[in-house]
């Protein structure tokens, strides 16, 4: 003698005598639904969350799963996440970065006042306090990190080529091309000579 469970009620004791088409007699059937969530601020790309009740129908006289979304953030166009902060590429002018100049520079907040050292090196990176992603946990906000880019210019006026040649006449240093020690040196090292 072998035991099994009744193949026609799985063991319930019990026959739907009329099943209906969709479900086949089980009591249940898969039905594609939209839900809206409410994705909280800082979360990052690859975060799950955990939507309770969400999910499939329990078995019989059991409560439903919960439903887990995976989020992936879209990349921005001027912004770059790093953590909680946010990290900002900003060309400035030659002589914005030497003689240092207030810039309005825009953050996810809004617009920020930013400060440019005078000497700022290209890829310094110069920090903004609090400008940044929140915390999940509802804490402090990150930083953006301005980082500043140098532009050399491409095309100057005579006037604008004479007085950087002053200013190189004042600094000590030869324009001219053909400036032997920095290439000499070269060519020196080259030779195994360094």
């Amino acid at each position: 003698r072998v035991s099994t469970t009744c193949p026609r009620c799985r063991g319930e004791g019990k026959v739907i005598s009329d099943p209906c088409g969709s479900c086949g007699g089980a009591g249940l059937s898969a039905v594609l639904r939209e839900i809206a969530i409410d994705v909280p601020a800082g979360i990052e790309s690859g975060q799950q969350m955990r939507l309770k009740g969400q999910g499939d129908h329990g078995e019989e006289g059991l409560p439903p799963g919960d439903l887990y979304v995976q989020v992936y953030v879209k990349e921005h166009k001027l912004f770059r996440r790093e953590g909680r902060d946010v990290v900002f590429e900003m060309p400035v002018t030659f002589t914005q970065a030497a003689l240092g100049s207030q810039i309005e520079v825009p953050t996810i907040w809004g617009k920020a006042e930013f400060k440019v050292p005078a000497g700022t090196q290209s890829g310094t990176a110069i920090r903004i306090k609090g400008e940044g992603m929140p915390g999940l946990d509802g804490r402090r906000r990150g930083d953006q990190v301005v980082v500043v880019h140098v532009e050399t210019p491409r095309k100057l006026s005579a006037r604008q080529k004479e007085l950087l040649r002053e200013f190189a006449d004042t600094e000590d240093v030869k324009t001219n091309p053909e400036n032997k020690g920095f290439f000499e040196r070269i060519k020196d090292y080259f030779a195994g000579e360094e």
